[in-house]
């Protein structure tokens, strides 16, 4: 099954059979573009397979579709070129001028079914095989052929089948993977352009959420997508997250409460402005997961006490990676240091973690906890 890309008024896909017959006979498919209320044209069959010695060095058949982009067409073929594991290549929209950008060794990854996403003059893609765990790869490469670099290794915990491709936002790449993560059922990631902070953004649990989802696509703020399988009737599922969620910093979060006026006036939405009558900062709000324009009454950190220690608990949603939270403690509130045991992670349910510190009740009469938290 192909990938539709909409170019202006016009559709280009691919085939992954038909076309010209290849040298023993089969037909591997076509690029074609569709003008919407106009016609079917057929630019580019590939061309005829080519053996010499152990290597395919030309195409055997398409991956999921093509990305246009400036006169050209730009995808993957999932097997021919050195041993079969596939390869990256270029052809002009009519058909002229043929090239293989990349052929894929295995241990940079193999059989890239995966459609190209295109940022600027690079494309990233994904392998569904190959790499130093066989689980595939993501990478990136120039659309002249240059800079060819793995991004990333799948692997079982973190995701693997990496077929449905890319999706890209800024500096960001979003995809799915069919299988592993948590439950095994695939995942929704997010990755660096350049390669850094890999994050499984949620795992798949078949009958809950759905299991093997697709491709993502993007409307505004918001992402969404398709599991082939799963959720209450096992047909699949289709469901929305929004970037917000997925890539949150202070900013993003404040453009969700504050007016554009408000948001222009560092004394209102910044991260040190009291909003409310609460006397908590924004960052602080922002640390905890609270609404920045309503006064807390719950999800404030609390201190209750066992047999033998204090104990101080805080709440804090799983996305705030660029807040550092640190709990400190004061006899006499002028000198502040760590507790005895440091803040651990007790329970996730759903997007928020329960952390917890404890300090001996024996070490004072007295104990004064407070959260510091630091944007990064």
């Amino acid at each position: 099954m192909g990938q539709l890309t909409l170019e202006g008024t016009t559709l280009h896909g691919v085939t992954v059979a038909g076309g010209n017959p290849t040298y023993d006979g089969s037909v591997n498919g076509r690029i074609f573009t569709y003008s919407i209320g106009g016609g079917l044209t057929v630019p580019y069959a590939y061309p005829e397979v080519v053996w010499d010695g152990d290597h395919l060095y030309t195409p055997y058949g398409p991956g999921r579709g093509v990305v246009y982009f400036n006169g050209k067409f730009y995808g993957t073929i999932f097997s021919g070129g050195y041993d079969s594991y596939g390869t990256v290549f270029s052809v002009n929209a009519n058909g002229t001028g043929y090239t293989t950008l990349h052929y894929f060794m295995n241990t940079d990854g193999s059989t890239p079914y995966a459609m190209l996403a295109l940022s600027g003059d690079t494309l990233y893609g994904s392998t569904n095989y190959g790499g130093a765990n066989n689980r595939g790869v993501i990478f990136s490469i120039k659309i002249d052929g240059t800079a060819f670099t793995v991004l990333h290794e799948f692997s079982d915990a973190l995701g693997f089948g990496g077929e449905p491709g890319l999706l890209v936002v800024g500096n960001t790449l979003y995809g799915t993977t069919g299988y592993g993560g948590s439950y095994g059922f695939g995942t929704l990631y997010s990755l660096n352009t350049n390669g850094t902070n890999y994050t499984v953004r949620h795992s798949f649990n078949r009958f809950v959420d759905g299991s093997f989802p697709g491709r993502l696509i993007r409307d505004g703020n918001v992402i969404y997508g398709m599991t082939a399988t799963g959720g209450t009737h096992d047909d699949g599922t289709i469901f929305s997250i929004t970037l917000d969620s997925l890539n949150a910093s202070f900013s993003s979060w404040a453009q969700t409460y504050f007016t554009n006026g408000e948001l222009i006036d560092a004394n209102v939405s910044g991260p040190n402005a009291v909003y409310g009558l609460d006397g908590l900062p924004n960052l602080v709000k922002y640390a905890l997961g609270l609404d920045p324009t309503v006064d807390a009454t719950t999800g404030q950190p609390e201190v209750s006490t066992t047999a033998t220690e204090w104990v101080y608990t805080y709440t804090r949603p799983v996305d705030r990676t660029d807040i550092i939270y640190a709990v400190e403690v004061s006899t006499n509130l002028t000198s502040w240091g760590a507790p005895t045991t440091a803040a651990v992670l007790i329970s996730t349910v759903g997007d928020v973690e329960t952390w917890q510190a404890k300090h001996p009740l024996a070490s004072a009469t007295n104990a004064y906890f407070r959260l510091r938290v630091t944007q990064l």
